[in-house]
């Protein structure tokens, strides 16, 4: 036992020597407090396309609401000719016109471009398509030769559009659509020689970055573009191909972005989706879409509006509307991961003794140290990853089984509470003082496991708990025990408990959905607490776990069973530290929130427990002496 505090302390002493690789992303994601609201330029063009408003007048009201940020997509000829800017003709075209006039032209397979008004368009589409000028009667034209040319391509962006956006105080964001190679080097070449400090943020489209699938093309255009000064945005549950590929070369110089769809959920609802996003998620830039249904210019304005402003006055006060800025670096130095790494071969090897053997507990030692080695020869974050995933798994184990001893008192119960909290904290920060840096603090490089982190514990503990009982069945009937009689209740008890674990299980990640009740306590606690805490902490895992440690020290075996749905309270918690993405202080403020509150909703169970076995010996003793 002596020589297992040893061990502790110098653990303890490791995890204080890696304390400023967590500070640094503390304070990185304390000082990244900007945020944006952008709306696609596009969409408010057609806005005003079907209703009597002009575009100026769109952007003025939104820009006085609180906009902060438009993006723009690149055009085609094909596009200014729908919009009225160019008329196009093709040779067809052209002979078609001249033969009610009659007039003849010698016309050229090509385009026919009507030469616009506007200098800007003229000077713009011819430095982009370098066209031939030629004079039909008194009309002149750009004629482009067919050759190659796809007049639905495009040919870059609207240099009116970008201006009007400017005139406003916008920031602009320009989208961008992996298309063929020629293409894509052109618009690179255009961002470069457009690149303000109002705009140099850049947006892809669909479902590719630049350049994909070729990692070099992918590398070779993002790298120009971030050498002119450019960032990149990341949409929040979308995985674009090439992304990681971008992020891995461009140092991660990306914004994390949220889109939301007004319309599909109340404003109130949408709203408190803007302002959870910012300040539980790091993101920095909240993209929005006007409704997509029949409802007037007006109408969706106001909408639009309406939840610029709601955003901007639910936000909290340490979050300002504006240009968002890139993550500070974080440089996670040899010495802080050696800390890291050792602590946590270490912490596993003092978890290892729940299963009682010298050679398995030398076994885990190895296997962490090789982990740990591979990770420092070859560099690759799938080591980093696979080292915190076991971490991750055996902290709520070794958390709970640990501190199951039998104790009545209260106040020994409490320490012992304490002490599974400090044993997950010890694994907690092993996790964040490995997974730490640039690319997990903006999401592209993550934690690989939640479910194992969900689903192992769990299995491990029921194991654990019907280990004894098990392994004597199996000693008295061998493989018969698969002959012995299953009635309908088991049964009923085993579909029951597959049941809850399907669910449990569809519950965890960003996939589950909840409740309407559900999202109403889930809005109040956010809206009383800043962070609501898990349900399953306060309400289902510490509350049993603390129950299971009272019971077991009546001397019922029984509470031990307590201990499985206790463990969900602890992997709950070092999973909260495993979405790096979140702010560390949201981590902990949740954490300890949930902490406190299962604590007291613990000492609820407890006094009920009393209150209803007390109820029971008392009706058994009068049923006895009735008899």
């Amino acid at each position: 036992m002596k020589g297992q505090n040893w061990i502790w302390v110098v653990v303890v002493l490791l995890l204080l020597g890696s304390l400023p690789g967590i500070v640094t992303r503390w304070n990185a994601e304390a000082g990244n407090n900007t945020y944006e609201i952008a709306m696609p330029f596009e969409e408010i063009m057609e806005l005003t396309e079907t209703g009597p408003m002009t575009i100026e007048a769109a952007l003025s009201t939104l820009a006085t609401a609180g906009l902060n940020s438009i993006s723009l997509e690149p055009v085609s000829l094909e596009q200014l000719d729908e919009r009225g800017v160019v008329a196009v003709y093709n040779k067809h075209d052209l002979e078609r016109a001249l033969l009610f006039s009659g007039k003849t032209f010698d016309a050229a397979d090509g385009y026919y471009i009507t030469v616009p008004d506007d200098t800007e368009y003229r000077q713009w589409l011819e430095g982009s398509l370098s066209p031939e000028t030629v004079q039909i009667e008194d009309t002149s034209f750009y004629f482009i030769p067919q050759g190659d040319f796809d007049w639905s391509a495009p040919i870059g962006y609207d240099p009116v559009a970008l201006r009007h956006i400017q005139d406003y105080g916008l920031h602009t964001i320009f989208r961008m659509e992996n298309l063929d190679l020629q293409t894509n080097q052109q618009l690179v070449d255009q961002l470069v020689s457009m690149k303000t400090p109002q705009a140099n943020g850049v947006l892809f489209s669909k479902e590719e970055v630049i350049g994909y699938p070729k990692p070099d093309e992918i590398s070779d255009f993002t790298n120009t573009l971030h050498d002119a000064g450019y960032y990149f945005y990341l949409i929040e549950f979308s995985e674009q191909k090439g992304m990681q590929t971008l992020g891995r070369s461009n140092d991660y110089d990306v914004l994390r972005l949220h889109s939301i769809d007004l319309g599909k959920k109340t404003l109130n609802e949408t709203i408190s989706q803007a302002v959870r996003a910012v300040k539980e998620r790091s993101i920095q830039s909240i993209f929005v879409h006007l409704p997509q249904d029949e409802g007037t210019t007006a109408s969706k304005l106001e909408d639009a509006t309406s939840f610029i402003e709601g955003v901007h006055q639910a936000m909290p006060n340490e979050y300002a509307a504006g240009k968002p800025l890139l993550f500070e670096k974080i440089t996670v130095s040899t010495s802080t991961l050696l800390c890291v790494f050792a602590a946590g071969i270490l912490f596993t090897y003092l978890t290892a003794e729940l299963v009682k053997s010298r050679l398995l507990q030398a076994v885990a030692f190895v296997m962490m140290l090789l982990l740990a080695i591979s990770y420092f020869f070859t560099k690759s974050i799938t080591f980093l990853q696979g080292f915190a995933l076991i971490i991750a798994c055996v902290t709520p184990i070794y958390a709970v089984l640990k501190t199951s001893r039998q104790t009545g008192k209260i106040t020994t119960l409490t320490l012992r509470y304490l002490q599974a909290i400090g044993i997950s904290a010890i694994g907690i920060m092993i996790v964040i003082g490995l997974l730490n840096g640039d690319g997990f603090m903006t999401g592209f490089e993550v934690f690989r496991g939640v479910k194992l982190v969900y689903v192992v514990p769990i299995v491990f503990v029921a194991i654990y708990v019907f280990w004894k009982e098990s392994r004597e069945l199996f000693q008295k009937h061998g493989f018969g025990v698969l002959n012995l009689e299953v009635r309908y209740w088991h049964v009923l008890v085993f579909l029951i408990v597959a049941a809850v674990g399907i669910y449990y299980i569809m519950r965890t990640g960003n996939s589950g959905a909840a409740s309407a009740l559900e999202i109403r306590v889930r809005n109040a606690l956010e809206d009383f607490l800043y962070v609501r805490p898990r349900t399953k902490e306060f309400l289902i895992g510490f509350p049993c776990y603390l129950l299971a440690l009272y019971i077991i020290g009546q001397g019922k075996d029984f509470g031990k069973l307590l201990l499985i749905p206790g463990v969900i309270g602890f992997l709950s918690i070092v999973n909260t530290f495993t979405h790096l993405h979140i702010p560390l202080s949201v981590s902990l403020l949740r954490t300890v929130y949930s902490i406190v509150l299962g604590y007291i909703v613990g000492l609820v169970f407890i006094f009920l427990w009393r209150q209803i076995f007390r109820w029971f010996v008392k009706n058994m003793h009068k049923k006895a002496t009735i008899e």
